[in-house]
């Protein structure tokens, strides 16, 4: 592993004097390499498990007292809080796990395949010790209800044993006090559009004798969380406008409606000025390169995650009004540049502007998407962080003074201006996913709207040409 990569590893624990010691002297053999914290929440523990914890002596493990017994969640959300590692495991500190497999479950974050792994006792390839058939039955019900509300193939929510981007993890919005965290983990995930990986662990089942702490009563509260989480509470993250963004990826007709009218698909070099979560990245994967950049690291490491395996992508962190953002983006020069909905979260426009003729070859071609009208200006702009929407007098001055030529603009999306009207009015500060997926069935007829070319339009695309000079190659 690349030993730049720190590790937080949550261990949350509830009376877990008997088994907390040998774990956390096991855990701290395994070969990881770079900084590693562990942290271990005592969860109001009333049998001496911090006095246990503490007695290791190691200076990595930090030892987090919890004055009351506030459940998994509560122990696992405030370990969240405080972790300061680039990745983040969850282990139990039951000892049902193997923490010797943690580089296994790891192996998938530290290649730069998942922003978070399950470790799954039903994935085939590893031992587990066969226990009690009406926990296996539930567990199974709980993550067929879970894949079911939200597209995914799980094999095993409940799973005690999981690691993270802790950027994203820190990221999602998770309000469970009980093991119901175990569902809102998987489906805030899927919400976001995390890119999520199992990997087989081993399972050393305990008993009730033992000490095993979940009952029937848990699983028919996750089961209600599924339905709350899925369908009813779906704010699923902290970070302002990204609820909207995410949204935005369901509204695949959309996206597509939008890069066709961009004629973002002709290029053969391509910059993508401005990723965001990939939205638009994935539509452009037959150019020969797509260069994706983002002034957000957040987002840069998951389109990286999502499509930097392919040869043809390369993912950058850029800020395109920083005066040397033409450097950091390299030599290459694109055949065009694809910007949706971007100018306006930047508040030196020009610069970013000067930024992308700057990269264009000469006779490059400039696609751009910016919100319109400074009338339809409303909380979801402010909550997704535009400083502006744009007149078209405006943009085409800021496109002529930036050295464009044949600048043309059209008025695109006349239809999703009554939406977004309707939002303003009703104080709404994002998209939500069943608008988003609604708006996506009757883009065909926004298509048809735009053809007529009734009223003013969404948003404004631009198209604006680099010239070509007498010394260009």
């Amino acid at each position: 592993m690349n030993a730049t990569k720190a590790l937080t590893v949550l261990v949350p624990a509830y009376n877990e004097r008997r088994t907390i010691r040998s774990l956390l002297v096991d855990l701290l053999s395994v070969p990881i390499e770079g900084d590693l914290e562990v942290l271990v929440i005592d969860d109001g523990s009333t049998d001496g498990t911090a006095d246990a914890a503490q007695s290791v002596g190691d200076e990595r493990v930090r030892i987090i007292r919890l004055p009351e017994n506030l459940g998994k969640g509560g122990a696992v959300r405030h370990g969240i809080d405080l972790a300061s590692g680039a990745f983040l495991a969850i282990l139990d500190a039951d000892r049902e796990y193997d923490p010797h497999e943690l580089v296994d479950v790891l192996r998938p974050l530290i290649d730069g395949r998942a922003d978070a792994v399950f470790g799954s006792r039903f994935a085939y390839g590893t031992e587990r010790r066969v226990m009690y058939y009406w926990h296996a039955l539930g567990n199974r019900i709980l993550t067929w209800a879970t894949n079911a509300a939200c597209d995914l193939n799980l094999t095993d929510v409940m799973s005690g044993y999981k690691a993270f981007r802790t950027d994203l993890v820190k990221s999602l919005r998770l309000t469970s006090r009980g093991f119901t965290l175990e569902v809102e983990l998987a489906i805030r995930l899927a919400q976001w559009g995390a890119t999520v990986y199992e990997v087989p662990v081993s399972y050393h089942g305990r008993t009730y004798r033992e000490g095993k702490k979940i009952t029937w009563r848990d699983g028919v509260a996750s089961l209600f969380a599924v339905g709350k989480f899925a369908f009813i509470d779906r704010s699923f993250t902290t970070k302002g406008g990204h609820d909207s963004l995410a949204s935005l990826a369901v509204a695949d007709r959309l996206n597509r409606w939008i890069v066709d009218e961009l004629g973002a698909r002709s290029h053969r070099t391509v910059l993508e000025a401005g990723c965001g979560t990939g939205n638009i990245t994935g539509l452009l994967l037959e150019a020969e390169l797509v260069m994706a950049v983002d002034v957000d690291p957040f987002y840069t490491e998951s389109v990286r995650r999502r499509y930097g395996r392919l040869d043809n992508v390369v993912v950058e962190q850029v800020d395109l009004a920083n005066p040397s953002a033409t450097g950091l983006i390299g030599s290459e020069r694109f055949d065009g540049v694809v910007s949706v909905n971007v100018l306006e979260h930047i508040a030196d426009d020009e610069a970013a502007l000067a930024t992308i003729f700057g990269v264009l070859a000469p006779g490059g071609t400039a696609s751009l998407l910016v919100p319109a009208h400074s009338d339809l200006f409303s909380a979801a702009d402010i909550e997704m962080g535009h400083f502006r929407r744009y007149e078209p007098a405006d943009l085409r001055q800021k496109l002529v003074s930036a050295g464009f030529t044949d600048v043309e603009l059209r008025q695109f999306n006349r239809l999703g201006v009554f939406g977004w009207q309707l939002n303003k009015r009703m104080g709404r500060t994002e998209i939500s996913s069943w608008q988003a997926r609604a708006y996506s069935l009757i883009v065909p007829i926004a298509r048809q709207i735009d053809r007529l070319g009734w009223g003013r339009g969404l948003s404004i695309i631009a198209s604006a040409r680099k010239p070509i000079t007498e010394n260009a190659s």
